[in-house]
């Protein structure tokens, strides 16, 4: 995809083209609906009595499709290709994970809280990116590097949704003002599976459906 976009328009990511958000919009959903539809394919297939290599190149198409809905789901709530494919590049360059991870748009960060229990009390901290099963926040105080946290997600914006889960602290490192820590989400309350992402994803498209 990157290197498609520089072909199109440069070297530069702000020399995109595609600025109209109703574009944007319209590509994302005839795109979501097109790879929804081979998910769905596959997933029938994998059910059948397969060869092992043939469940393992299933299994591959299907994460790789996986991974293109949030991509296309991170287009629908940012309307912004520009931050889509900066994030692309902050990732593969920075950030040597299996997961894609992807910036909150600042203009969800006032519907949004994330807080986190340190001392007994749940303290709210920035969050930065996420995923399907870890996210990056800056917090104002340090936390010890494979510790359990306990952590809640909460949106304000008309009704008022709360999920708590708990996250094993990966890396935390000194910033100017506070504390850029990495975590891995391990455990949510009444769910033996959470995805961050959907949650985050969920909230957002609730909150755009209200402000239309």
């Amino acid at each position: 995809m990157n290197q498609r976009c520089r072909q199109i328009c440069g070297a530069d990511v702000g020399d995109c083209f595609i600025n109209n958000k109703k574009q944007i919009a319209c590509i994302a959903d005839m795109v979501i609906n097109k790879v929804f539809g081979i998910s769905s394919v596959v997933e029938i297939a994998l059910k059948e009595n397969l060869k092992e290599d043939i469940v393992e190149r299933l299994d591959l198409a299907l994460k790789e499709t996986q991974e293109l809905i949030d991509w296309i789901k991170f287009l629908q709530i940012a309307n912004d290709l520009k931050t889509l494919i900066s994030a692309s590049e902050l990732n593969r360059e920075t950030e040597k994970r299996t997961e894609m991870r992807f910036p909150l748009p600042e203009i969800y960060r006032q519907y949004l809280a994330l807080k986190i229990n340190t001392f007994g009390v749940y303290n709210p901290v920035t969050l930065l990116n996420f995923s399907r099963s870890g996210l990056r926040f800056k917090s104002l105080f340090p936390l010890e590097i494979n510790s359990i946290k306990e952590c809640i997600l909460v949106t304000s914006h008309i009704i008022s949704k709360e999920v708590s889960f708990n996250v094993i602290i990966r890396h935390c490192t000194k910033d100017n003002s506070g504390y850029i820590v990495g975590g891995q989400i391990e455990k949510v309350s009444d769910s033996i599976s959470f995805d961050f992402f959907k949650n985050i994803y969920d909230y957002i498209i609730e909150i755009l459906r209200h402000q239309q």
